[in-house]
């Protein structure tokens, strides 16, 4: 099974799910939409959301909706078994003295008698082999799969990373980010949050690297793979003409790259409390630890969608984050 065909499906999935509309408020509680749905392509549908006055405001759009569609895809088919909310194998400390400080604990503070420090976290989906004895030395936990919407706090992204890129080694994990709306101020939101969060990963991992050295090499980042995928296909293509202005294509591409690892950080006392005081340098960039490429999604094999589908690409970019 190719995963990444699956994330895309998943994906168009969504996308056709999403309400065209919200209905008109009704006098009559009892005629108020409980949920909204694009009832055309699929049975997924999306909660109403209620005002004071009863009626409801708006439908969620959240992460859950993004990773059921994608489990919707996967029980169509026969290569993996999957788990949702796995714990982790390594150990972490997300939080110290008050303070967000994602980072892995090390076997001396997991196994402190007097205050042991340090607990599985969780994934959103953990794919395993069907027959993990198959191909030899290929791990029975070969992706690891983390779903965000919109654009939540640093943290979020930065406990995700960590895991994604440091846990058990998978190889390959995917960080799935779905909005429904864009513009140049999420891109430079977004691919900023991505900046420090890679930062954050990486130092996240000293303690354990620095035990570790004592006894045996730390073992080099898993490749993650970033697909941020937006809902509203005009505001995503008028994003790219203000980015690009006039220049080629890669234009856009190389702008997201490049503020993902030459982000400059205007905030130095902001950053250092997102990410840890302990973790934040300056004069980092990701760049020195990762290899990272973009590509739009829409120059993917992407599916169309089923049956009533918008048969359009998908509006995003896939970023890849590997190793030097």
């Amino acid at each position: 099974m190719n995963i990444e065909k699956t994330i895309l499906e998943s994906l168009a999935y969504l996308r056709d799910s999403i309400p065209q509309k919200m209905e008109p408020e009704s006098p009559d509680i009892e005629k108020i939409p409980r949920f909204y749905t694009n009832s055309k392509t699929n049975r997924l549908a999306f909660p109403s959301m209620y005002g004071q006055n009863g009626n409801p405001e708006k439908y969620r759009f959240s992460e859950q909706e993004a990773r059921f569609a994608f489990t919707a895809i996967l029980e169509t088919q026969n290569d993996y078994y999957y788990s949702v909310e796995a714990p982790t194998v390594e150990k972490y400390i997300f939080s110290d003295d008050g303070k967000i400080v994602p980072r892995i604990a090390t076997k001396d503070e997991r196994v402190d008698l007097k205050n042991p420090k340090g607990q599985s976290a969780r994934v959103d989906v953990c794919l395993y082999r069907k027959n993990p004895l198959k191909d030899s030395g290929i791990a029975d936990r070969p992706h690891y799969i983390e779903f965000k919407a919109n654009n939540p706090a640093q943290s979020d992204f930065s406990k995700d990373f960590l895991k994604l890129l440091y846990d058990f080694p998978c190889g390959q994990n995917y960080f799935v980010h779905v909005a429904k709306s864009v513009n140049k101020r999420t891109i430079i939101s977004v691919a900023n949050k991505y900046f420090r969060a890679l930062l954050a990963a990486e130092e996240g991992t000293k303690d354990a690297r620095d035990e570790a050295e004592k006894i045996a090499e730390f073992r080099s980042p898993n490749k993650l793979i970033i697909y941020l995928c937006f809902f509203n296909d005009e505001d995503f293509k008028d994003t790219i003409k203000k980015i690009q202005k006039g220049k080629s294509p890669d234009s856009f591409t190389d702008f997201v790259r490049t503020t993902i690892i030459e982000t400059e950080m205007k905030n130095p006392d902001g950053a250092k409390k997102e990410i840890g005081t302990r973790y934040y340098k300056e004069s980092r960039s990701p760049a020195e630890v990762y290899n990272i490429s973009v590509t739009l999604l829409s120059e993917l094999d992407c599916p169309m969608g089923g049956e009533g589908s918008k048969n359009a690409a998908l509006s995003g970019i896939k970023i890849t984050i590997g190793p030097k």
